[in-house]
């Protein structure tokens, strides 16, 4: 999936890969070293999964936008990340369509959550 998702993003005009991390460590030294302005991490990565990782990267880089992305929809996962400093909650059924507009908003510093986990957050 990571392959399909970086192709739909490398279509998007406004939106450079920078780095493309193949485990929760590699994420936490490329936040480091390539300055991005936004990190996508699965939540289900190896040597360290996406939260802690996140958390890592929100330690060294505290303005630094994370947005998750996951196959699960429930709504502790969402709030455990939410609460971990995460810009955002994208499930993977749905990445297609909304992981670019999930980076444009964590790039203006807005807080994203698939329409579908809102519905369950709200509720």
């Amino acid at each position: 999936m990571a392959d399909a998702l970086e192709a739909v993003l490398a279509q998007q005009p406004d939106i450079q890969i920078v780095g493309v991390a193949r485990g929760g460590a590699d994420a936490v030294r490329f936040a480091d070293d390539l300055a991005p302005d936004v990190v996508v991490l699965d939540r289900a990565m190896p040597e360290i999964d996406g939260i802690t990782a996140m958390r890592q990267i929100k330690r060294r880089h505290p303005d630094l936008p994370v947005l998750i992305l996951t196959a699960s929809a429930e709504t502790e996962v969402a709030e455990s990340a939410l609460a971990a400093g995460a810009a955002g909650f994208v499930v993977k059924d749905a990445a297609f369509e909304e992981l670019a507009p999930a980076i444009r908003a964590a790039f203006e510093k807005k807080v994203f959550l698939s329409p579908r986990m809102a519905r369950r957050l709200a509720t």
